[in-house]
């Protein structure tokens, strides 16, 4: 697969991969897993929260009265 990317992200890619001792494809491999398994987290927190929400006043309450 190929991407192309704008200009200031080629620059800093191209600096980080210096920097960091990686070629630019493993850079943006360990970029794109990171960025990834962050998602993955967002959603999971996402998805506890509008549980939370949807929960009754009544399961709230039992959930305090247990901690």
């Amino acid at each position: 697969m190929q991407i192309e990317v704008a200009k200031d992200i080629s620059e800093n890619l191209e600096r980080a991969s210096k920097e960091l001792g990686l070629n630019k494809k493993e850079l943006i491999t360990r970029a794109i897993k990171l960025y990834l398994h962050n998602i993955k987290e967002y959603i999971i927190l996402k998805e506890e929260l509008e549980a939370w929400e949807r929960a009754g006043t009544e399961d709230l309450l039992a959930f305090e009265n247990k901690i």
